[in-house]
């Protein structure tokens, strides 16, 4: 049975509608389309001075052309500083650090492979010790909680790796502005942490 799915004009113009309906106003050059065989996504990041927050808003439908799903985020944006970044290749050397890991706008991965990523910690299973090689990356901003619970979108970076195209986001802000929990100590509760190296070509 032929899936029953909007064309990308329709999809783009109702997405506009509920978005707006709902609070949240966006264009259609901002909406991007996900189209599969059975299912039709589509998203729109929430942007702040013309740059991505790292939170969007999205919608689905679902084979029989009706919408299975519609996401969004109602928030405020308010400036609390101007702060300072540090480069990309000091930011390669958080990525062993669980805390500075950020998330951001699903544009960024829209693109990507999640099943290259996967494959690398296949090593892990054989008892090998995997390497990220950071070969380039990419501003952007990401989304992180401090030791309260508070988010932040703040200045990133996405690190790619060899022959990889899904992007880790790192936040590339200066020590000491966000209050990070305290580190988990391996072992915990049974856990194993698992060594992997980091290395930068950039």
């Amino acid at each position: 049975m032929k899936a029953d799915l909007p064309t990308d004009n329709q999809a783009i113009a109702r997405a506009l509608e509920l978005f707006s309906g709902l609070g949240f106003e966006t264009t259609a050059a901002d909406i991007t389309l996900n189209r599969a065989d059975d299912s039709l996504y589509a998203f729109a990041p929430i942007k702040v001075d013309g740059k991505s927050t790292g939170l969007s808003w999205d919608i689905a439908w679902g084979n029989t052309g009706k919408i299975s799903s519609l996401n969004g985020y109602a928030v405020d944006a308010v400036k609390v500083a101007d702060v300072s970044t540090i480069s990309a290749k000091d930011t390669v050397n958080r990525m062993s650090d669980y805390r500075w890991i950020a998330s951001a706008s699903q544009e960024l991965y829209v693109e990507s492979t999640l099943d290259s990523m996967m494959g690398r910690w296949d090593d892990l299973h054989e008892g090998l010790t995997p390497t990220y090689r950071v070969i380039d990356s990419r501003a952007v901003q990401g989304i992180i909680y401090d030791a309260n619970g508070k988010m932040f979108s703040v200045p990133s970076f996405a690190m790619y790796a060899e022959n990889d195209s899904y992007p880790l986001v790192y936040v590339s802000v200066v020590d000491g502005v966000i209050k990070f929990p305290e580190p988990i100590v391996w072992p915990e509760d049974g856990m194993i942490e698992p060594e992997v190296k980091i290395d930068s070509t950039k």
